[in-house]
């Protein structure tokens, strides 16, 4: 029995030495070489999609670059090659690349208006990653974890980088021209140098985003949302370089672990926002605009400059920080504070109500008087009637009296 199991041993041992020579064997490394008006190139095109499966039947790596022709149209399906060192150029009439077994790549270029899906299911590492021009692009690595660049522009339906842990330098996702809103989720993302993503968001997720942007200043974190307000949330972000800008339509900020930056804060909201970061503690220079209705940064101590330019009403006085131990240029502006239009319009009727009664009584008042005065000039036209022209009494109430008068001859007339 021992002998036995030995030899059983032994058998399944050169099974395996066996089997590692068969994979040595079939794991073929080929040498892009192509030849156009008597220059050698390190470049392998293909124009079909039979040009393809022959290709990668007995290679595995390729050293060097591949391309398609402008007359390979439709789907390109890559099987069996693992490895490219070069660049995959795509700039003709595909409307899909898929390498199903690909797990290193040197780079990626597309520039198509056609493309609409780039496929790399097993992809684990990649330089660089540039399409441009794309239209309703579904864009999937879901196991690629490091990349040196990544660069989407276009129009973007979707996207899956489930594992992407690391973007040594820029990572650029641009779909504003795309009028229809796309998720952006990158869950394993924990660093990156340059993080700029951009369009009609309907969500954006960067959980475990610890550190962006580089020292130069040009490099930094940039969100924009051109859609509906979403929230911009960065639970682990705790170290920024460069410039932090929240920009477009936002419902809320999330940063509860940024405590000291030296990077610049700019917030630029199209929508209502309550800017609510009460865990900063310093930073360089922070700025305000947009819709602002209220700011509370009741912890934050240093600061080069601290503004706000609002366009709707904010109470500057209670927005403003009031912790600060270094002295750092302050200055905060909104609108004018919006009145009650329904007590404004009440006002308005008591004021003219008061007024035309006010009016009608003064009318009253002279009508009365001027009645009045013209009673009292009656009576005093009759009592000088019933005076002679001498200016006595011709007869008393009391009794009838006999009187003489002279016969004498009236003064003369006389205008005084």
């Amino acid at each position: 029995m021992g002998r036995l199991g030995q030899g059983l041993r032994s058998a399944l041992a050169v099974v395996a030495v066996a089997g590692g020579l068969l994979k040595l064997v079939a794991a073929q490394d080929c040498y892009a070489n192509s030849t156009i008006n008597g220059y050698t190139f390190d470049v392998d095109n293909f124009y079909s999609q039979d040009q393809l499966d022959d290709f990668a039947q007995n290679c595995t790596t390729l050293f060097g670059d591949v391309g398609f022709g402008s007359n390979f149209t439709g789907s390109a399906v890559l099987r069996n090659l693992q490895n490219i060192t070069g660049l995959v150029t795509v700039g003709s009439n595909l409307t899909s690349i898929e390498f199903p077994d690909l797990l290193s790549l040197g780079g990626l270029d597309a520039s198509s208006s056609l493309l609409r899906v780039v496929s790399l299911p097993l992809l684990e590492r990649v330089n660089d990653i540039d399409v441009e021009e794309a239209q309703s692009l579904n864009f999937s690595s879901p196991n690629v974890l490091n990349a040196s660049s990544i660069k989407l522009t276009g129009q973007i339906s979707a996207l899956d980088f489930s594992h992407l842990d690391t973007v040594f330098s820029e990572l650029y996702i641009d779909g504003s021209s795309l009028k229809k809103s796309f998720n952006v989720s990158l869950p394993a993302l924990r660093n990156a140098s340059d993080v700029e993503i951009s369009g009609n968001l309907s969500s954006l997720s960067l959980p475990l985003l610890a550190t962006a942007g580089s020292s130069s200043q040009q490099a930094g974190l940039t969100l924009y949302n051109s859609g509906k307000p979403i929230n911009m949330s960065l639970p682990s972000l705790s170290n920024v370089n460069g410039t932090l800008s929240l920009d477009g339509g936002i419902a809320g900020i999330y940063l509860p672990s940024l405590l000291n930056t030296t990077a610049d804060l700019v917030v630029d909201t199209s929508s209502s926002l309550a800017v609510y970061l009460p865990s900063l503690i310093g930073a360089n220079k922070i700025s305000l605009e947009g819709a602002i209705s209220s700011a509370n940064f009741s912890s934050l101590e240093y600061f080069t400059s601290f503004d706000i330019q609002s366009n709707i009403y904010i109470d500057c006085a209670t927005s403003l920080p009031s912790n600060r131990t270094h002295q750092g240029e302050t200055s905060c502006s909104g609108a004018a504070k919006p009145t009650n239009n329904s007590g404004r319009a009440i006002s308005i009727g008591v004021g003219v109500g008061v007024g035309v009664g006010g009016g009608i009584g003064l009318i009253i008042i002279v009508i009365w008087v001027y009645r009045r005065n013209l009673k009292h000039k009656k009576r005093a036209s009759e009592a000088v009637a019933n005076l002679d022209v001498y200016g006595l009494q011709e007869q008393t109430h009391s009794a009838a009296v006999a009187v003489e008068r002279p016969n004498t001859d009236p003064p003369p007339y006389s205008r005084y």
